[in-house]
């Protein structure tokens, strides 16, 4: 991939001060302001690689803006990985094409195309959304491209739905129902209880009774590996408080607007968590003490052991000092203890990370424990840290990959070389027994990189502030 250097454009600010007593600025002053935001668009950055993406394990395509408009390229790694086979998309007969196909004018410096994906085994073969249309087209970076094919594109059916604000609460209602492994039963949820039934609704029977509107079993139903067990949370709900605020200029009418959002704040009751797990054949109920859950800000799961004898959830405590990943015994209703942080003041868990390896008896885990962000191996038998797989004073940002076929780990860190600044981040790897860990980014500055399909391969991007964006390809091997 060929290296290009780039010049910033800096957008000074802009600040408006009423001197000798003048009156606020006029109207064309404003315009000529707001002008200034279409002459300095970040998108002026010309020749910087971008939307960088792989197509399997040897093929990647990535787009790049230029004064004549959007270019996209597709790269093949051949035999050598310092470099690569990098051919231009030809943009203007691109264009000329789809101005054909739609019966409208499209400008080649105007053309964007969504969703690029390119054809591994025949690079020049691309595909992608435009004008509510997928379009294939083969031979793209020739003049001589044509259309492949062209499918219309379909709106989901059913209404939009607004995003859930974090806050708001999932009431864990309404799912469908779940299918057995053995894809001969169903467990669903009605009147507020566990019921099972053939797949055709024959044969319908309640695990559970106990099941209230106060008091209800969740409908993210959870069937054990072997078909036996069915798993489910039963829920105590707690009063729903809201905040407020008004839209004082809607576009949709000339009236304000009143909006409310769903907002739990200190001190409010939160909503309980008890999993608890049914024999389907017996109907006997394994309901577990609550004793190391019992003070919930949230608890995540449960999910099924792969041996099918146990699930694991997480307990978040309430003022977050305190974190557990407990297991609960299928047979005995048992609750113990497979890993705990505490802290005086506040446990970092949107920071946490947990990986069970295949046989169930290790787990990766990420942690604070020693005030730094590192990896441990958990055996999960015991409940006790195995072992340190990443040491230092420096901090693991995020787990990209386990590669337990070869028995590594690819994360991105940042502070390990204690010359470099202390923020820019580098991709790593290492073995799970904490030995030859090494840098896959080692240039100075703050790296982006994408993984191919199988992570053999990299397209790295890194710059400093005061050096402009690199771009190259590398291998994660030798």
């Amino acid at each position: 991939m060929r290296n290009k250097t780039i010049k910033s454009l800096l957008l000074p600010a802009l600040c408006f001060i009423a001197a000798n007593g003048q009156a606020q600025g006029t109207l064309e002053d404003y315009r000529r302001a707001y002008s200034l935001y279409e002459k300095f668009n970040a998108t002026q950055v010309y020749n910087d690689p971008a939307d960088i993406r792989w197509d399997g394990k040897t093929t990647f395509h990535y787009s790049v803006y230029t004064p004549e408009g959007t270019d996209y390229y597709v790269g093949k790694v051949t035999g050598d990985v310092k470099t690569a086979d990098v051919k231009a998309i030809h943009m203007k007969a691109l264009a000329e094409l789809l101005s054909r196909e739609t019966g409208k004018d499209i400008p080649r410096n105007t053309l964007r195309l969504s969703r690029l994906s390119v054809d591994e085994n025949q690079p020049t073969s691309v595909s992608f959304e435009f004008d509510s249309y997928k379009w294939k087209v083969e031979e793209a970076c020739t003049a001589g491209l044509r259309l492949g094919s062209k499918e219309e594109l379909h709106s989901p059916k059913g209404p939009w739905k607004k995003p859930r604000h974090w806050m708001e609460v999932d009431d864990e209602k309404g799912a469908a129902p779940v299918v057995s492994p053995d894809g001969k039963r169903q467990a669903y949820i009605k009147n507020d209880n566990v019921y099972v039934s053939d797949r055709d609704g024959r044969h319908e029977r309640a695990l559970s009774n106990d099941g209230t509107a106060g008091n209800y079993y969740s409908s993210w139903l959870k069937w054990s590996p072997d078909g036996k067990y069915v798993c489910a949370n039963k829920i105590r709900p707690a009063q729903k408080r809201y905040v407020y605020y008004v839209e004082s200029s809607p576009k949709s009418q000339l009236q304000p607007i009143l909006h409310q959002q769903e907002y739990a704040k200190p001190g409010d009751e939160l909503r309980f968590k008890v999993p608890c797990i049914f024999n389907v054949e017996t109907r006997q109920a394994v309901i577990p003490s609550t004793e190391l859950f019992d003070r919930q800000y949230d608890l995540y799961g449960p999910e099924w052991k792969e041996d099918g004898k146990a699930v694991t959830f997480e307990y978040n405590e309430r003022g977050h000092k305190t974190y557990r990943v407990l297991e609960l015994d299928a047979e005995t209703g048992k609750v113990r203890t497979l890993v705990e942080e505490s802290s005086p003041t506040f446990v970092n868990y949107s920071r946490m990370f947990r990986h069970v390896l295949k046989g169930g008896k290790e787990m990766i885990w990420m942690s604070e424990r020693d005030n730094w962000n590192h990896l441990y191996m958990i055996d999960l038998e015991k409940g006790k840290v195995a072992r340190q797989i990443t040491k230092g004073d420096w901090v693991v940002r995020r787990v990209l990959k386990v590669d337990e076929d070869n028995q590594v780990i690819y994360f991105t860190a940042s502070g390990v070389n204690p010359k470099e600044d202390p923020y820019h981040v580098h991709y790593y790897k290492i073995n799970m027994d904490g030995k030859e860990m090494t840098c896959l980014t080692p240039e100075e500055g703050n790296h982006s990189a994408v993984f191919n399909e199988d992570f053999t391969l990299l397209v790295d991007k890194y710059s400093t502030v005061e050096q402009a964006p690199v771009t190259v390809l590398r291998t994660t091997q030798g």
